[in-house]
């Protein structure tokens, strides 16, 4: 006679496991024998259920997890005997005889299971024979009642296991971590313990799974596999209802910066600028320091008027109102010193020509602009472009190349009356094609926007068509408007890339008239904060020259002064604390400010300003969700009562700074009234414990204050412990 029993589960159950189950459907066993059972179940009934073993499976990994996991049992009877240990429990299972063996692995599979060491669940109890003598009877009765040869039968059905699951095929590649989950429903399988993954999401899309707290309501976005806020002040996601207990809520965390004047990914500084040795050329420019001039002679004097060095670039343009058109060309080594100017003179008379080089081995510049003569006296202005890659190439290479094939390389061959064959082969190239910069220059208004000048320039003789000047907009900020409407918009890991396209002609009068096309546009900081300084990207300019495909590049453009609030002060320290972190057992609360109670496990820093203790530090707090007395546990000193917050634990640290680009793995336990909290970055970990039982369910989520916290990931798992 075939007995039938079918096991009914109405919530996750998940039992001693060390091998994956099989797909489940409707879960009933149909023979009776040693060995597995065939058994299916509907996935509401056993999701995320793993599997119970019978008598001689007990071996291996299961004695290392019953060995590691007795103190969530510490002891327990079976048929008359107590066991305080599992060394009793696994000699008992392997010396006793079948019928009481068959009975110990029943006690022990329902007894692990209302541990909660694999769930904390206790629905194996109640599971019941549906045929034969037994039907009706739970795996508890069938373990407690008298012992007959249909009970023994019965409990070898609730031993037997599911579909698929057989602990003598097991392999470590199963279950890396030994903790009883399978690797293909485990969080992590590297720590035993954590357990099952209840949900977890890249940010990737926005799947409706988060909500805001009424009263912190705010933008998040979803953008480049993260999520962050575009406020940058107190607000949380909270999860939908899953009233999960026991759980981890595991985060990566970064931050886009602060309301303490940190910019985009922490790019800028607050105060003074100190740069990393000297200004780039594109810095100098940015901030105004940098001037040159031509005299009577025809020599551009180039002048630092800052505290520190300028690193000239070799094929920054200068540019003059109808007077040739300048870049350096001479190697990226020449510095100018603070408030210092240097000397440049014509290349032609700089190389040893034989026949002028009154110069010969300083600091030279190179013609681009053909048509025109040098004037004197003349200050140049500085587009921010870079000289076109075939004409940097020319420059780069005359020292060592014979155009003219006659012997002489080009940088020592005089040509003409106007120089060497180098400078003619500048000009040569611009009468015979289009050769295209593109200038980019940032400049803070009085409205609160940043507006950006885009100029694109033909210097070659040749029309381009079809030319596609693109920009990038960062993700700190937002376009508002453009004077000329870009004819694409594309989303990028950086931000938006716009794009124009059109054609300029070539220059006419041998070059002494270019046309151009300039771009404005104005952003506004997608932050809202002030910015002392940052950069944005450099743009580009695609075209073809005549031969083939040219993308010609402008300096990144320096933002400096920008003044959001319109307030006429660019200011740092606007705030003194920011925190990012995860949320626990969390509830929405309409009288919390912050919109939940609940516990956050909070990255944080303080400045020392107040009462607050300063430094950056781990943080385990309680949001109230009732009327408290003076609690202050967070302040040093002379604080104000704070009714709606408690401190239960926090961890000074000098280990990583989110505010400073630091990406932070964050692990916040919730077991029972134990709480612990873990982040780590650059090789170094920091933890934080407490203890409090206000809140024994509730929601995950995510939460800022003062900053523009970004979340890479997130996951809630099944907790079985609290670290040690």
């Amino acid at each position: 006679m075939t007995n039938l029993v079918t096991y009914r589960f109405g919530a996750i159950a998940t039992l001693l496991a060390l091998s994956a189950c099989g797909t489940p459907e409707t879960q009933e066993l149909t023979e009776l024998g040693s060995g597995p059972s065939f058994l299916r179940a509907t996935s509401a009934e056993v999701h995320g259920m793993a599997c119970s073993f019978t008598p001689g499976e007990w071996s291996g990994v299961a004695r290392g997890i019953l060995d590691n996991r007795w103190s969530a049992i510490g002891q327990f009877t079976s048929n008359g005997t107590t066991y305080t240990s599992s060394a009793q429990v696994l000699e008992a299972l392997a010396s006793g005889s079948d019928r009481d063996s068959e009975f110990l692995a029943l006690d022990l599979n329902i007894v692990t299971n209302d541990a909660g060491i694999f769930g904390r669940y206790a629905d194996l109890g109640d599971a019941q024979v549906t045929n034969g003598k037994m039907v009706g009877l739970t795996a508890r009765q069938v373990a407690t009642g008298p012992k007959s040869g249909s009970s023994i039968d019965a409990a070898r059905a609730f031993n037997a296991g599911f579909a698929g699951c057989d602990a003598l095929n097991f392999t470590t590649s199963n279950d890396d971590d030994g903790d009883g989950v399978p690797t293909s429903s485990d969080c992590d399988d590297n720590d035993a313990t954590i357990g099952a993954d209840l949900y977890e999401t890249d940010f990737a899309r926005d799947d409706g799974y988060f909500a805001d707290t009424p009263q912190m309501p705010s933008d998040w976005v979803y953008e480049d596999d993260r999520v962050y806020t575009t406020e940058g002040g107190q607000s949380v996601f909270l999860g939908e209802a899953e009233l999960w207990s026991d759980y981890v809520v595991m985060s990566t965390v970064t931050a886009y910066g602060t309301k303490v004047g940190c910019g985009f990914d922490c790019t800028e500084v607050c105060g003074e600028y100190e740069p990393d040795g000297a200004y780039t050329m594109w810095e100098a420019i940015g901030f105004g320091l940098i001037s040159a001039t031509t005299d009577d002679t025809g020599d551009l004097t180039i002048c630092n008027d800052g505290d520190h060095d300028i690193l000239l670039d070799p094929y920054a343009t200068f540019d003059g109102v109808n007077s040739q058109s300048l870049t350096l060309g001479s190697g990226d080594s020449d510095i100018i010193g603070p408030n210092s100017c240097i000397e440049t003179h014509y290349g032609s008379f700089t190389t040893e020509n034989g026949v002028y080089s009154p110069n010969e081995g300083e600091p030279a510049y190179w013609c681009y602009q053909a048509g025109t003569n040098i004037q004197p006296n003349l200050e140049y202005s500085l587009l921010n472009a870079r000289l076109p890659q075939a004409l940097q190439d020319l420059i780069a290479d005359m020292g060592h190349i014979d155009l003219n094939a006659n012997g002489v390389t080009d940088a020592t061959d005089w040509s003409g009356n106007l120089g060497v064959q180098g400078q003619y082969n500048i000009w040569d190239y611009q009468n015979t094609h289009a050769a295209l910069l593109v200038g980019k220059l940032a400049s803070a208004t009085t409205d609160g926007t940043l507006r950006v000048t885009l100029d694109v320039q033909n210097r070659g003789a040749l029309a381009a068509t079809n030319v596609v000047v693109t920009d990038t907009v960062p993700r700190a900020w937002q376009l508002i408007d453009c004077d000329v409407a870009p004819t694409s918009e594309t989303t990028t890991a950086d931000g938006k890339s716009y794009s124009w396209e059109f054609s300029l002609d070539g220059c006419t009068d041998d070059c002494a008239i270019v046309d151009s096309q300039q771009i404005t546009c104005d952003l506004i900081n997608s932050f809202g904060v002030d910015v002392d300084h940052s950069s944005l990207p450099e743009a580009s300019a695609a075209y073809n020259d005549g031969e083939g495909e040219e993308v010609s590049y402008s300096f990144p453009a320096l933002i400096s002064n920008y003044d959001y609030d319109m307030d006429g002060e660019v200011r740092c320290g606007e705030t003194d604390r920011w925190r990012a972190g995860v949320l626990a057992r969390a509830a929405a609360d309409s009288d919390q400010d912050e919109g939940y109670h609940g516990y956050r496990c909070a990255i944080a820093r303080n400045q020392d300003e107040g009462c607050y203790n300063p430094g950056h530090f781990l943080q385990i707090g309680e949001f109230e969700d009732v009327e408290e007395d003076g609690i202050s546990s967070e302040c040093e000193e002379n604080c104000p009562g704070n009714n709606s917050f408690d401190q239960h634990g926090r961890t000074d640290h000098d280990a990583f700074d989110i505010s400073a680009g630091d990406e932070v793995d964050l692990r916040f336990w919730a077991v029972g009234s134990e709480l612990f909290c873990a982040a780590e970055a650059n090789g170094e970990r920091v933890t934080v414990s407490g203890t409090d039982g206000s809140f024994g369910d509730g929601r995950t989520g995510m939460s800022t204050l003062n900053m523009f916290g970004a979340y890479d990931n997130l996951k809630v798992c099944e907790a079985f412990a609290i670290p040690e």
